[in-house]
C-alpha cells in the first residue's frame, strides 16, 4: 500500500520523477527504502540536531532516538525484512564510526547517537559516505574555530600539552593522553551535529 501512495506521488512531482521511478522496485536506498524517503527523514532530523547543537552545544536524545526508529520502521515498511537488516547494519556502523572519538572525548554521546540514526536511515554505505564527509567538514571548521579562540578569545595553544605526551612517550615507552584544559584550543568544544548535518547532506543527494 505505501508502495503505491509513494509512486503515485513520485508520478505528479516533478522534482521526483526523474529519480524515483526506477528506484521504487530495484534501486532502494542503502537502508531499503525508496532513497527520497530516507534522504528526507534523514535531513530533517540532523538538521534539527543541528540547529539545537549550534544553540545549546547538546544533541537531545528524542531527536536521536526519533531518527533511529523512524529508520527501523520506515526499512521495515517499504524494505521488508532486507531494508530492515539493512537499517539495523547502518545503525550499528554508524555507532562505531564515532565510538573511538566519544572514548578519547573528542565527541560526545549525542554525536554518536546522531550518527547511529543516520545510519539506521541511510544504511551502512550511506552513514559511511556521511561519516568521512563530516570528518572532513568537522576539521576544517575545527582548525577555523581553534584559531578563532585563539585569536579572539586568548585560549591556550595545545603545544605545551603535546609535548608532555611526547617526553612521556619517549621516556617511558608508553602513550599516554593528556586531555585539554578547559582554557585550552582544543577544549572549547564546538558543535559537531553541524559537521555531521552536513556530511549527512552530501551522502543523501550523492547518486545512488
Amino acid at each position: 500500500m505505501a508502495r503505491r501512495h509513494l509512486a503515485r506521488w513520485a508520478s505528479d512531482s516533478p522534482l521526483a520523477t526523474r529519480h524515483f521511478d526506477h528506484r521504487l522496485d530495484s534501486d532502494k536506498t542503502l537502508a531499503g527504502t525508496p532513497s527520497i524517503v530516507a534522504a528526507y527523514i534523514a535531513l530533517f532530523i540532523v538538521w534539527a540536531a543541528a540547529w539545537v547543537d549550534l544553540r545549546t552545544r547538546r544533541i537531545p536524545n528524542p531527536i536521536s532516538l526519533a531518527g533511529i526508529g523512524l529508520g527501523l520502521l520506515t526499512a521495515l515498511e517499504l524494505g521488508g525484512a532486507e531494508g530492515l537488516m539493512q537499517s539495523l547494519a547502518g545503525l550499528g556502523l554508524g555507532t562505531v564510526l564515532l565510538l573511538p572519538g566519544y572514548l578519547l572525548r573528542s565527541t560526545g554521546a549525542g554525536d554518536v547517537k546522531l550518527t547511529a540514526a543516520v545510519g539506521a536511515l541511510l544504511g551502512p554505505k550511506g552513514v559511511l559516505l556521511a561519516f568521512v564527509a563530516a570528518i572532513l567538514t568537522g576539521a576544517l571548521i575545527g582548525i577555523g574555530y581553534a584559531l578563532m579562540a585563539w585569536r579572539l578569545k586568548g585560549a591556550r595553544s595545545p603545544f605545551e600539552r603535546y609535548g608532555q605526551m611526547l617526553r612521556y612517550l619517549f621516556t617511558t615507552g608508553r602513550v599516554s593522553y593528556v586531555p585539554p584544559a578547559a582554557d585550552e584550543i582544543m577544549g572549547q568544544r564546538f558543535a559537531f551535529g553541524v559537521p555531521i548535518a552536513i556530511g549527512t547532506t552530501f551522502a543523501a543527494l550523492w547518486p545512488a
